[in-house]
């Protein structure tokens, strides 16, 4: 068991770059140290994936407006080309009955 949890260790330490003497301190840190930075490390984790969260939310919001904008653009110009072919049709009528 012990063996196991010193080699889990070891590969712990050489996927995040320790040296042997960065893994001793860790070994020798008190309990009330090592959950402070392991709290410490999920309130990070946490904040950097509010973060990610707010950006692409934000993103979102950004293009869902721009989306609404567009549709209210078609709608004005469906209302002009409407506008424009009534005037028309009252020309043609104003020159055909005078």
């Amino acid at each position: 068991m012990t063996i196991i949890l010193l080699l889990n260790i070891y590969t712990v330490a050489l996927f995040f770059g320790f040296t042997l003497e960065q893994e001793d301190m860790v070994k020798n840190m008190n309990i009330r140290r090592k959950l402070t930075s392991a709290f410490s490390l999920i309130i990070l984790v946490l904040l950097v994936l509010s973060g990610v969260f707010y950006y692409n939310f934000s993103t979102l919001v950004n293009a869902n407006n721009w989306n609404v904008h567009t549709y209210q653009v078609i709608d004005e110009n469906r209302a002009l080309t409407l506008s424009l072919v009534n005037i028309g049709n009252r020309l043609t009528r104003f020159c055909a009955h005078g």
